[in-house]
């Protein structure tokens, strides 16, 4: 079944628990731009966007994609700066990898609205860049999440069906994302409380990976 069959992680809130470090960042940014925000604003605006989106939400305007490259850029390098001395893997994090990767050899994937820049960065400096076969990054889809495209292109580059995808995330942008692949989806309330997420169809809801087994993992992807 494994070869059949994928894993696939949100980054941001799943591999690492990132969320106020973002907020951080992007108040910094558009202080500098003269478009300021407050760190609270995200309650009502959520996670899971691309940046181009927020970009176009903050400053009033549709941003292209070319003005979003260099800006996310910009304030992704704020966020680097922020988080590298502090950042740490969400907790069962690795010993979940290394099972589901080395034991049960799952495909795996990142599927995140970030950058390929910050992907990088959080893999390696985690040291788990190669527990994953594929990464999605915000280049490769036309619309962020809800849309489901991250969850869709990260199973056509698996090779897998979407019903064999288990996904781990923690936005209701993201959960919704993928129950729209058709993925089966466990949530982390890294940037949402229980109540909120099990609005939705999720399987099970974790605050981290030490709430969840390996062989949970399996089977729920044996279940369809």
């Amino acid at each position: 079944m494994s070869n059949n069959a994928a894993v696939i992680f949100d980054m941001d809130g799943v591999l690492v628990d990132n969320k106020h470090i973002h907020r951080k960042a992007w108040v910094e940014f558009c202080r500098q731009y003269n478009h300021p925000i407050k760190e609270a604003d995200f309650d009502n605006i959520g996670f899971g966007k691309t940046n181009r989106e927020y970009l176009s939400l903050f400053f009033n305007r549709e941003v292209s994609e070319n003005e979003a490259i260099k800006l996310g850029e910009k304030k992704e390098r704020i966020y680097r700066q922020l988080i590298e001395k502090e950042i740490e893997p969400v907790k069962g994090l690795i010993s979940l990898l290394r099972k589901i990767k080395n034991e049960y050899g799952f495909k795996t994937a990142v599927a995140s609205s970030a950058p390929r820049t910050n992907i990088d960065f959080v893999l390696e400096k985690l040291k788990i860049t190669g527990y994953f076969d594929v990464l999605v990054d915000e280049s490769m889809v036309h619309e962020g999440k809800p849309n489901p495209d991250i969850y869709v292109k990260a199973a056509q580059l698996l090779e897998v069906m979407p019903e064999k995808s288990l996904v781990f995330e923690d936005s209701l942008f993201g959960v919704e994302a993928a129950l729209r692949a058709g993925m089966i989806v466990v949530a982390l309330t890294t940037s949402h409380n229980k109540k909120e997420l099990s609005e939705f169809s999720v399987k099970k809801v974790i605050k981290d990976f030490t709430e969840i087994q390996p062989e949970e993992v399996r089977d729920l992807l044996s279940e369809k």
